[in-house]
Order: structure tokens, then C-alpha cells, then sequence
């Protein structure tokens, strides 16, 4: 007869402190690390997080001895933030209206006939406009007005088959750059156009017959405070040419307005530009019929942009100075 014999047991030998601190220091120096990076991070691209998921909001409180002040200085007409919100998207739209300059209309094609509602863009701008600068500017991309939400506000009806089809290749995860400015740092700054090529365009020619009544072409440059653009575009533009630089219609952009005046009798061309820029070319293509310079027009701009092609808001019809080169 066998007897169950017990398990013998067996001690562990607690861990050496110096294989303990081999794990452990690896470990708590990884996350430190990380820690410090994420930190240092979220300070300097503080503007471009906030506008993503929102700053959140304030409450201040008032210590004791300030009861019995009167401390409304200022009394707001305002009930709630959803009301704050929409006074600022109306306002911002009323300055981009006071901002926009009609620079060339020799046939008096603007505005727009109440006829002329199907309509083709161009450009990446169209897709991926420039809304605000560099510096303290920012918006909010996530409600921002688009070139082709504010058309469609003012009933125009935009070929959805380039739009869509461009608006995925501008998008950052296409790997298509546009230049970027950075503020006081000019060796970060790139100077890419950013704009497809002509056989792009070419594969939606099929489309355009049932958005005809205009192409609207959108040229987009960015700018801002603490830099330059540069005026060598050697190496940014896989076509530059000797003395090509960036506040110039580079040839992807020749290209594709030569081409929206192959196939529509009225193009119009939306500069998204605030910083000076050659014009003189566009004005002397007989193919061209208007010119709006739109600068940056920030969150609802583009709203008042759409309302002047119908003629329900006048543009500016001079700019504060010109310069000739």
C-alpha cells in the first residue's frame, strides 16, 4: 500500500535588490522620459491641441472681499455660450465680407447670374483652405466654414466627384504637404505648393459637363508673422524654374487654369492669399474672368465668399496698395 507523500516545499529566495533595480530603472526612466516629451509637446503645439478638442472652460470665483463690488465691467448681451459661439461666427463672417476685394472683373461676370448654380472647383485650396496665419492665429478646423459648405449654403451645387476625390489627397494622412510657416523658426518652415498634378484634374474632365456654369480656381499660399516666404523655390517644386518663388503661380497651377479655360466659359479665380502676390499673368489671360483676393477667412468666411459670387454682399473693389515689379 502506497503513501501519498507531501509535496515538498521549496522556498523562494526573495530578489536580489540588483535585479530588482535591472528591471525597475529601465522601466520608470521609459516613463519619465515619456512624461517630460509629452509635456514639452502639448506647451509647444498648445494652440494646435486646443483647437482640436476644445480649451475647455474657465470659472473664476471672486474672493471674499470683493462682496459689495461692482464687478460687471463688462455686461454681456449673451444668455448662454451657444449664443456667445454664433455672435462670433456672424461677426467673423461680417469682417471676412468687409475684407474681400473683387481685383479684376473687366466683363462684369460678378456676380454670378442666378442661373450660373453648377460650378466645378479647382485647386487645393478648395479642399484644404487656408483659414488663418501663423502667430496667435488659429481656428477651429473642426466647424470651420469649407469653400464648398459655404457654396452650398448660398445654393450652388459643387461637383462632388473632384471635390471628394481631392479633399482625400490634401488630407494629412495622404502624404501630399502643403508648405507650413512656423512662427520664428524658419528652418522648420517648408515651402511645398501642395497642388496636384494636371493628369489629376484630367481623370474628372467626364464630370465637368454637369457642373459647367463656372469653374471657380482656388490658389492658396500661407503666411504669417515671424516669416518668410522663400523666393528660391528650388527644391520645394519638382518644375521650378531660375528665379521661381513662392508668391508666384507655380506650373501646376498654370496648368490647371489652363485647363478649367479649355472647358468653361466662366472661371473664376479665388486667391487664399494674405500676403502680396503676382497677379499680373492672371490678369492678362483673356480665360480668366474675375479675380477675388479672400486672404484668410477664418472660421465662417467663406460663407460671405459664396454671397458675393451671388451678388448678395458687395466685395471691396480696390486693395490698400499695390506694387509693381
Amino acid at each position: 500500500m502506497s503513501k501519498n507523500t507531501p509535496e515538498t516545499k521549496v522556498d523562494k529566495k526573495p530578489m536580489s535588490n540588483k535585479k530588482f533595480l535591472a528591471i525597475w530603472i529601465p522601466i520608470i526612466s521609459f516613463f519619465t522620459i515619456l512624461t517630460i516629451v509629452v509635456n514639452i509637446g502639448l506647451n509647444i503645439f498648445s494652440t494646435a491641441v486646443s483647437s482640436q478638442f476644445g480649451a475647455g472652460v474657465w470659472t473664476f470665483e471672486n474672493p471674499p472681499e470683493a462682496d459689495g463690488w461692482d464687478l460687471d465691467f463688462v455686461r454681456s448681451e449673451f444668455e448662454t455660450r451657444e449664443e456667445v459661439t454664433q455672435a462670433s461666427r456672424d461677426l467673423i463672417e461680417e469682417i471676412a465680407a468687409a475684407g474681400i476685394v473683387l481685383a479684376h472683373n473687366p466683363e462684369n461676370v460678378l456676380p454670378l447670374a442666378s442661373n450660373v448654380r453648377n460650378v466645378t472647383l479647382f485647386g487645393r485650396s478648395s479642399a484644404d483652405p487656408i483659414l488663418s496665419g501663423s502667430g496667435s492665429g488659429a481656428v477651429d478646423t473642426r466647424t470651420a466654414i469649407t469653400p464648398r459648405m459655404g457654396l452650398e449654403n448660398a445654393g450652388f451645387n459643387v461637383n462632388p466627384y473632384l471635390y471628394e476625390t481631392l479633399a482625400e489627397w490634401t488630407h494629412m494622412r495622404s502624404g501630399n504637404p502643403r508648405g507650413r510657416s512656423a512662427m520664428d523658426n524658419p528652418l522648420a518652415s517648408t515651402f511645398y505648393i501642395g497642388e496636384p498634378s494636371i493628369d489629376f484634374y484630367r481623370n474628372y474632365i467626364s464630370t465637368f459637363a454637369q457642373y459647367n456654369d463656372a469653374a471657380i480656381v482656388f490658389i492658396g499660399r500661407p503666411g504669417g508673422e515671424g516669416d518668410d516666404l522663400t523666393m528660391d523655390m528650388t527644391g520645394w517644386d519638382d518644375h521650378a524654374i531660375p528665379g521661381q518663388h513662392q508668391l508666384q503661380l507655380n506650373h501646376a497651377e498654370r496648368q490647371m487654369i489652363a485647363l478649367a479655360g479649355e472647358h468653361f466659359d466662366t472661371v473664376i479665380v479665388v486667391l487664399n492669399i494674405s500676403t502680396s502676390f503676382e497677379v499680373g499673368e492672371l490678369v492678362d489671360d483673356p480665360n480668366i474672368d474675375a479675380i477675388l483676393i479672400a486672404g484668410f477667412p477664418g472660421l465662417t468666411g467663406m460663407n460671405s465668399l459664396a454671397r458675393i459670387l451671388t451678388g448678395e454682399l458687395n466685395p471691396l473693389i480696390s486693395v490698400t496698395s499695390t506694387m509693381k515689379i
